[in-house]
């Protein structure tokens, strides 16, 4: 059986009224960042004075039905915690034995593994 291609007014009429009447589902749809921000005193107090580590913390939300990444909670606690502010971004510099000729460089930049080709 073909499928309608045309559709009439009331039909149309009809499709609006459904829509309109449909409620808001916002407040009851909230998302992995909401629940975390909402559960922020709570994560930050098992961390800091109850004990908990990140993993234990998934696992209670994961009991309670949130799945929520592990990852997620360590960085919510990380901007959270006092002292740790960008502690995870800091990257150790390599220092070069010799100084690096301007040859060698672009060579380097073209090369990141180090391998040579001569």
């Amino acid at each position: 059986m073909a499928a309608n291609t045309f559709y009439t007014q009331e039909q149309l009429e009809k499709a609006k009224a459904t829509l309109e009447n449909l409620p808001d589902l916002t407040p009851d749809r909230l998302t992995r960042a909401d629940i975390l921000e909402s559960l922020k005193e709570q994560i930050l107090t098992l961390y800091s004075q109850k004990g908990y580590s990140a993993a234990d913390i998934k696992s209670a939300l994961d009991a309670a039905g949130i799945k929520v990444g592990l990852k997620a909670i360590q960085e919510a606690i990380a901007k959270s915690s006092p002292g740790k502010k960008n502690a995870s971004r800091v990257k150790k510099v390599r220092a070069h034995s010799k100084p690096v000729q301007s040859g060698e460089k672009r060579e380097m930049e073209n090369n990141p593994a180090g391998h040579t080709s001569r």
